[in-house]
């Protein structure tokens, strides 16, 4: 199911995209992502972390569309945003970088449902001399199916005196 990743490449789009952070290259999160070695500008990699999926409501029903019941799941996205400040720019830059994601993420009105955005402490890589600073946002969302099929298994009607 790429939907998942969709979601992970659409956040990543966004942000490039936001003009506050145009001096930070986003990129999906691989092995080989960064380069060159050492890096001389700031990057942060896009990643999926974590899924869980549950109910997205009583037994699934999440309502009506179109006059056909929607029935689905509720999957909480984690999704990791690793943020490489070279050595020149200092570690400062990797909570500079993360404050306006944050700003970014929860300012917009793009129709990513953010629950939360946090980060870790900040680190070093030695293998692109840089600093590194962990950062997670993560989202909610329904993944629902139509149905015009109702199964009802027994009805039990009582009538009580």
């Amino acid at each position: 199911m790429n939907t998942f990743n969709d979601i992970a490449v659409n956040l990543k789009n966004k942000l490039a995209d936001t003009s506050e952070l145009s001096s930070v290259k986003f990129i999906m999160d691989s092995p080989s992502a960064l380069s060159p070695n050492p890096i001389s500008k700031i990057y942060a990699t896009v990643g999926i972390s974590k899924i869980v999926v549950s109910e997205g409501s009583f037994s699934g029903y999440l309502g009506l569309n179109s006059g056909e019941e929607v029935y689905g799941k509720l999957a909480d996205i984690k999704i990791k945003i690793k943020i490489y400040s070279p050595q020149s720019l200092n570690s400062d830059s990797c909570y500079e970088g993360f404050s306006k994601i944050y700003e970014a993420l929860l300012t917009d009105n793009s129709g990513f449902n953010v629950q939360s955005v946090s980060c870790d402490e900040i680190g070093y890589d030695n293998v692109v001399s840089a600093f590194t600073l962990a950062s997670y946002v993560n989202i909610s969302t329904f993944i629902g199916y139509e149905t015009t099929n109702t199964d009802i298994e027994n009805i039990l009607i009582a009538k009580s005196y």
